[in-house]
């Protein structure tokens, strides 16, 4: 995968007894580093099988709007929010 934004196992290797025509699922994780339309692809490849390129896309969307979140007195409330950027960035809040 020559796009660092997606992950798949550097190597896949299929157990003895799979019968030629099989299939074999493995992961590819979509991990964005910037906004918008991202894509790369994947090359499979072996002596026996030849090579086999799949294109990857991924989105990613700004966040959408949350809430509105009622809380109780003394009541605490964690909102999940995460660094897509791969630099550190400061993101300010109001409240």
């Amino acid at each position: 995968v020559p796009n660092a934004d997606f992950v798949a196992p550097p190597v896949l290797t299929t157990p003895a007894g799979v019968k030629s025509g099989s299939e074999v699922y493995f992961d590819v994780t979509y991990e964005p580093s910037q906004l918008g339309t991202c894509k790369g692809s994947l090359l499979i490849s072996s002596p026996t099988g030849g090579e086999y390129v799949f294109p990857l896309e991924g989105v990613c969307v700004a966040p959408k709007f949350s809430g509105p979140h009622i809380l109780k007195a003394g009541q605490r409330l964690t909102l999940p929010f995460k660094n897509i950027f791969r630099t550190t960035e400061t993101f300010n809040y109001v409240i």
